[in-house]
């Protein structure tokens, strides 16, 4: 592996991060004048903890510290783009724990996502006024699906009443080290090809040309505002009008995501006006989960804390109808990942980073500021994260999951979990009102409702 962890001292290990690490670390970063965190993730679930767990504080505590011996990567530090790993002890353990683990009685998780912090570690809230758990972390070192395996497993911990099980002393055997970059997990080759080169380019290219000018909704201020608190609105669909979306779906042959995509693109279009830039395409940033297409075993929830995700970018045709851009979409999903695009992955984010890291991500001189819409699909839910109904066990009622955006730019995150389709817009409030990403919500809902011919009904207030 190119990126091989080297031990430097007793218990010691240091690698260089890999290009997609190096990538979302540089993004992390940019913004730290302001001292918050540049899509830094966070992921909230409301849960019900069984009758007979007295201290939930403690066996929280105590799962996240089993969590930590499980997933070494959740205390991998950073110190410019060089990771360190230290082999956990009792005492480093009882340290690390009182970094990351906060139980706050008065606070609810969207006050603590507000002031998003940096931090050189990930963080465990325990927020009983509404039976909250939160996870902040940074991108660098896990994924949206991860995230989710995560909690899953913290969770599986708790309820088991698991007590922490630390080793006795520092051990520096192999299979306690963290999980490999993406880009070794893959089995991408150290050296390009031709092949690859050719690969890398025309990937490279395809970014350049459509997501950097990406197109989005006009946005308060100018290039000089500086950025506010990371916000959010949503949307929530019941159960039945979520049934009736995937079976209408289902009878057209397209994919729940395809159909949100398009009806994003549709948005977006209908938001900017007729007169607007009326040739151009909407064409941004989606990522892609690449678990399903790593090594053994690297594809298994054992590696869950790690970044292991790609970007594709998709088009919503302005001249086209709903219908053959959501067929398109849905063949291109299908299609994009192939053996060439795993080898040619070092090539791909070496470039990538190296990019982002020489010129400092300036935007073409001249030109506006970033601030398209982005999409990000991260599926059934319920396929990574248990709901876990049943005596004994931890009753997850509610989720969601998201990202600290200081820039212009909006995220929109689609999921379905408990059988209720979720879309979630994350934005900064300096840029917009939350009428903004409300109006645009509820253009999406009727974008589908009148391309579906379905009715969608919100669990909360209409927007």
């Amino acid at each position: 592996m190119a990126y091989s962890w080297t031990e430097t001292a007793p218990g010691i290990w240091r690698r260089e991060l890999g290009g997609l690490e190096k990538t979302y670390r540089f993004m992390s970063q940019i913004f730290k004048h302001t001292g918050h965190e540049h899509w830094g993730l966070y992921a909230i679930c409301t849960v019900d903890f069984s009758a007979n767990q007295h201290d939930i504080a403690t066996t929280l505590r105590h799962a996240w510290q089993a969590l930590r011996i499980e997933f070494p990567g959740l205390a991998v530090t950073v110190d410019g783009y060089k990771a360190e790993y230290r082999i956990a002890t009792k005492e480093s353990l009882a340290i690390w724990t009182e970094q990351t683990f906060v139980v706050d009685p008065d606070k609810q998780a969207d006050e603590i996502i507000a002031d998003y912090p940096l931090n050189a570690l990930p963080q465990l809230y325990y927020l009983p006024a509404k039976s909250e758990v939160l996870l902040l972390t940074s991108h660098w070192r896990v994924d949206a699906i991860g995230c989710c395996l995560l909690l899953d497993r913290l969770l599986a911990l708790a309820s088991e009443q698991t007590e922490s099980r630390v080793p006795a002393a520092a051990d520096s055997d192999r299979t306690h080290l963290p999980s490999p970059p993406m880009e070794d997990a893959a089995g991408a080759p150290l050296t390009p090809t031709a092949e690859i080169n050719a690969m890398t380019q025309e990937v490279t290219t395809r970014f350049a040309q459509k997501a950097r000018s990406s197109i989005g909704i006009p946005y308060a201020g100018n290039t000089t505002t500086p950025p506010g608190q990371p916000a959010y609105e949503s949307a929530v669909f019941t159960s039945e009008s979520t049934a009736a979306l995937v079976e209408a779906c289902r009878d057209r042959k397209i994919s729940v995501s395809a159909a949100v995509y398009a009806a994003l693109g549709a948005a977006i279009f209908r938001m900017r006006g007729a007169g607007n830039d009326a040739a151009e395409d909407y064409s941004t940033i989606m990522a892609v989960n690449m678990r399903p297409h790593l090594q053994p075993p690297y594809d298994t929830p054992q590696h869950a804390c790690q970044a292991y995700v790609s970007s594709i970018t998709p088009t919503v045709r302005r001249a086209e109808n709903f219908t053959t851009n959501t067929e398109d979409l849905t063949r291109y999903f299908r299609t994009w990942h192939t053996s060439d695009y795993n080898k040619s992955l070092r090539e791909i984010y070496r470039r990538a980073s190296q990019g982002l890291i020489n010129t400092g991500s300036r935007p073409p001189a001249g030109g506006p500021p970033p601030h398209g819409i982005t999409l990000s699909s991260l599926g059934v839910i319920d396929n990574f994260f248990s709901r876990r109904v049943g005596e004994g066990k931890c009753c997850v009622r509610s989720f969601r999951f998201g990202v600290c955006m200081m820039t212009r730019q909006m995220l929109l995150y689609v999921w379905t979990f408990g059988g209720q389709l979720q879309l979630s817009v994350d934005y900064n409030s300096a840029y917009y009102s939350s009428e903004t990403p409300k109006e645009l919500l509820k253009c999406v809902k009727e974008v589908l409702e009148a391309e579906l011919a379905v009715t969608l009904t919100l669990t909360t207030a209409e927007m």
